[in-house]
């Protein structure tokens, strides 16, 4: 009587897929995708897409260029502002210069509660504001980032317009 070998190629295969099993569950996990260069997060407009972001009157928008952080508009209510940057998941100390389209309330508010609690930012006004407000004006490129430049800048203390402007 002769014997036969064990059937070895069905040991191989379970073998194989527990190999292929544990090492697919011990690879590292793919790393996250690198940050965008650009990120436009809207914090204040008058819709919002999410339901956790309050809307209202105004327009205020953080552009994140190569890590750096600009403000574009503060809109109109400044505690509901820095409410919306909480909620945006944006760090008021990681913004570092803002740019004020116009005099305009529901585009400048905003910026009147952030500023005390970020005195170094850079502001950059345009030359239509009210000169008793905001006095300091150059009209040179100022850069904000790598290749993006405002005409108009102001650093110092700021304070609301007496007058109404919108």
């Amino acid at each position: 009587m002769s014997v036969k070998p064990p059937d070895r190629s069905k040991f191989r295969f379970l073998a194989g897929a527990w190999l292929l099993a544990v090492a697919l569950g011990s690879a590292a996990q793919p790393a996250a995708p690198p940050a965008p260069e650009l990120e436009i997060r809207v914090i204040y407009d008058n819709t919002s897409a999410r339901s956790d972001v309050q809307a209202d009157w105004g327009f205020a928008a953080v552009v994140t260029f190569r890590e750096r952080r600009v403000l574009f508009d503060s809109g109109t209510k400044p505690e509901l502002f820095m409410t919306n940057l909480e909620k945006m998941e944006v760090d008021p100390p990681s913004i570092r210069q803002a740019v004020i389209s116009h005099q305009h309330r529901d585009h400048r508010n905003g910026i009147y509660k952030l500023f005390p609690l970020q005195p170094a930012m850079r502001i950059h006004f345009l030359r239509a504001f009210y000169d008793e407000a905001y006095e300091a004006r150059i009209s040179d490129l100022a850069p904000l980032t790598a290749r993006v430049y405002t005409l108009t800048r102001r650093s110092g203390t700021i304070s609301p317009p007496e007058r109404g402007g919108g």
